[in-house]
């Protein structure tokens, strides 16, 4: 039970447990960085626990019922499908909350003494914490998929060295928004890592998939940048960024669909066709 307990709670709050070492690194700064992070973990855990922990939830049980001992390769190509699937769905999401941080916190937080240099520095911090999202949902879900396996320890020691690794590019990173961005990469490279080692030796792993999605976000982002440097002005009242940030949103996710159907993703096309029916 303990053993079992020990490896869920580090798993399930590893962002938790980078946020306080980036709040206690931060405390070395200024007061100013401490309170960004603050608001920033204030929207991002909410918006990420609420995308993927229902994912995961909702996953897991399928997870234990696919699982046999006789059929392990089986079992890991289901994974691998949820995975892939799951990414081209957070990459967008990523990109938008990316694009838009700065102006969700500001529709959301500024007012009194929350000003315009807090909206700015909080912003900062919350977009870079949103680069690590889609790391986060693959270490969420390939977690779930060594439980299903009764297997604790490879989870356990990688998201042990996620955060050894996170408080090294602390230090490498030192400002408040490297901070952040130190954190999204030690995610991604324990998810990098978490993938290279339940899936070695299979061939199961299709890079081309998620390469195609990260050429769609990618565009997507072009978009959405653009579209938010010609549309948002500073004089904006907050229901007007919602109206603008939120049609330059839709047309970014219509170019994400449109560029991937042209790299002939596979996996959207089979999406449309499905919500069409």
């Amino acid at each position: 039970y303990f053993k079992t307990a020990l490896v869920t709670v580090l798993t399930t709050s590893i962002f938790l447990f980078c946020y306080l070492i980036d709040t206690a690194t931060a405390t070395a700064l200024n007061d100013s960085a401490v309170s960004a992070f603050y608001y920033a973990d204030k929207l991002f855990t909410p918006l990420t626990t609420s995308v993927l922990y229902s994912i995961s939830a909702v996953m897991f049980p399928r997870f234990n019922r696919e699982f046999t001992k006789e059929d392990s390769k089986g079992y890991l190509g289901y994974i691998w499908n949820v995975t892939e699937n799951t990414l081209l769905f957070i990459l967008p999401v990523c990109a938008m909350m990316c694009a838009f941080g700065t102006d969700i916190i500001r529709v959301i937080f500024e007012s009194g003494s929350f000003t315009a240099e807090s909206t700015e520095m909080t912003g900062s911090i919350f977009a870079r914490y949103a680069l690590g999202m889609s790391a986060f949902a693959v270490l969420d879900l390939l977690n779930k998929a060594y439980y299903a396996m009764k297997k604790t320890l490879v989870p356990l020691l990688i998201n042990l060295g996620v955060l050894v690794l996170n408080i090294i590019l602390n230090r490498v990173f030192y400002t408040d928004t490297g901070v952040a961005l130190a954190t999204s990469l030690a995610l991604t490279i324990g998810a990098i890592a978490m993938t290279i080692q339940l899936f070695h030796g299979t061939k199961i792993v299709r890079l081309v998939p998620l390469f195609k999605g990260l050429a769609a976000t990618a565009v997507m982002a072009v978009v959405l940048y653009g579209g938010h440097s010609l549309l948002v002005t500073a004089d904006d009242s907050k229901l007007m960024l919602v109206v603008k940030c939120g049609l330059t949103g839709v047309v970014g996710c219509v170019v994400y669909v449109l560029v991937s159907m042209i790299l002939k993703q596979n996996i959207i096309a089979d999406t449309i066709k499905k919500f069409k029916k």
